[in-house]
This record gives C-alpha cells, sequence and structure tokens, in this order.
C-alpha cells in the first residue's frame, strides 16, 4: 500500500513507521509497520534513524497484525523513486498479502 510517513519511532525493542493511507473512500487511515531492533536495523539493513522521515511517500508491504486491521510487520519498503529500502525475507513463511 502507498502511505506517507508521520513519524518514525526509532528505540528499542522495535522501531515503528507510523503513516496514512487513503482508503476506498479517501480518508485518510493511520497504520503502524513494526520493524526490528534499532541495532538490527542498523546491523543488517543498513539503516539509520534519519533513513525514514515524516513526508516520506512509500510503498509498503506489511505482513498483517492479528489484533488490529491497520497494522503489522514490515516485509518491504520502496521510495516513491522504486529504490527498495528494506526487503527483510526472513520473515516471509508466505506472501505477504498486504500491498
Amino acid at each position: 500500500m502507498k502511505g506517507t510517513v508521520t513519524e518514525f519511532v526509532w528505540k528499542n525493542p522495535h522501531c515503528y513507521i507510523l503513516y496514512n493511507v487513503k482508503d476506498a473512500n479517501g480518508k485518510l487511515v493511520e497504520w503502524s509497520a513494526e520493524t526490528s531492533s534499532p541495532s538490527s536495523m542498523t546491523g543488517e539493513h543498513g539503516w539509520s534513524r534519519t533513513t525514514v522521515k515524516a513526508g516520506d511517500e512509500l510503498t509498503f508491504t506489511v505482513l498483517p497484525s492479528k489484533i488490529t486491521s491497520t497494522a503489522g510487520l514490515l516485509y518491504k519498503l520502496v521510495a516513491a523513486d522504486g529504490k527498495v529500502l528494506l526487503e527483510d525475507k526472513s520473515r516471509l513463511r508466505q506472501d505477504p498479502s498486504q500491498q
């Protein structure tokens, strides 16, 4: 799904990206995508606390939460220019169902 970042939370135990997505009626819906810890994101994926910023327009692929319909575990993140910022295949047991 395409969304606009509202906040990037860089802290233990996991980082979060909060972002807005327009629903079928054009209404903004806030989503949350969970990543690994800051040390894991730095070491395994080369991220820093400035990799994602409020206002960034990104395409999110999440593995949906079983608790809420507007959250998930971040599987893939693509920038507006097509650059893949994250594709964490270690999380995948089956194809992502939310994009």
